[in-house]
């Protein structure tokens, strides 16, 4: 074969470069899929499956946050399973099941708290009106509230 022939098979072979925000969508759209067609399957292999895809969707999404366009929004549910998913081996751990429903219907009142919801939000800097940072006043009563602490009990 030659070396043009061995070239052009690589670079055909070669996965597209997405945008931080195609892949966000593109893992929506996979979360969503599969938390739709729970309720049609009341089998629990199933169900592993469905929480391991949805895991794995999550963790593509995480690294890609801080990359994304200030104008994204990051779908509701997608914000809503970093809320609720846990690592699928710790869940399986303690024989528990994501709340699925919750992620699924979660709406922008239930996730306004998360970071992920006010990526895109405008910070009010206020021209003119930066308020000068004093120093941390550490006082009397937090040192001996520290050594007051008791020790966890296991």
């Amino acid at each position: 074969m030659s070396q043009q022939a061995e070239t052009s098979q690589t670079a055909a072979a070669a996965p597209p470069v997405a945008l931080p925000c195609e892949i966000v969508a593109n893992a929506a759209d996979i979360v969503m899929a599969e938390l739709l067609t729970l309720h049609d399957h009341r089998n629990k292999q199933y169900w592993k499956r469905a929480m391991h895809i949805i895991w794995e969707q999550l963790t593509h999404v995480h690294p890609l946050v801080e990359e994304l366009p200030s104008k994204f929004t990051i779908p509701t549910h997608i914000i809503a399973t970093e809320m609720v998913m846990r690592d699928p081996v710790v869940l399986m751990a303690v024989k528990e099941w994501p709340d699925f429903d919750k992620i699924r219907d979660a709406m922008d009142a239930d996730v306004a708290d998360h970071l992920w919801y006010q990526i895109g939000w405008p910070v009010d800097k206020g021209k003119g009106c930066a308020v000068p940072l004093e120093p941390l006043q550490i006082s009397d009563t937090a040192a001996t509230a520290a050594e007051t602490l008791e020790e966890p009990r296991s």
